[in-house]
């Protein structure tokens, strides 16, 4: 699915899901769209002091799919690389 939406995104008759995400990444830099990640509540939420507490919160619905069970220190250790990256294709864990 996502080789073919980056196919479609680029115009290109091969693709991958890095093709996907690499245009709407340059197209939301293009459009001067902020990541979600700098709006001033997201931001908050995401400082360093309040991870621990975020990541508690993260172990609902969204985290059954895993093939393992993540720790909250693990938990921190994402959403921080998630905020700090400068690109997804640049998330370092």
């Amino acid at each position: 699915r996502y080789a073919e939406a980056g196919c479609l995104l680029t115009g290109a008759s091969t693709g991958d899901a890095w093709s996907a995400i690499d245009y709407v990444w340059a197209l939301m830099h293009d459009l001067a769209i902020p990541r979600a990640t700098a709006l001033p509540a997201v931001a908050e939420a995401l400082e360093d002091a309040r991870l621990p507490q975020l990541a508690e919160r993260c172990h609902g619905n969204s985290l059954q799919g895993n093939p393992r069970a993540l720790t909250d220190m693990e938990l921190v250790t994402v959403l921080r690389a998630m905020r700090d990256a400068a690109h997804p294709r640049y998330l370092c864990l």
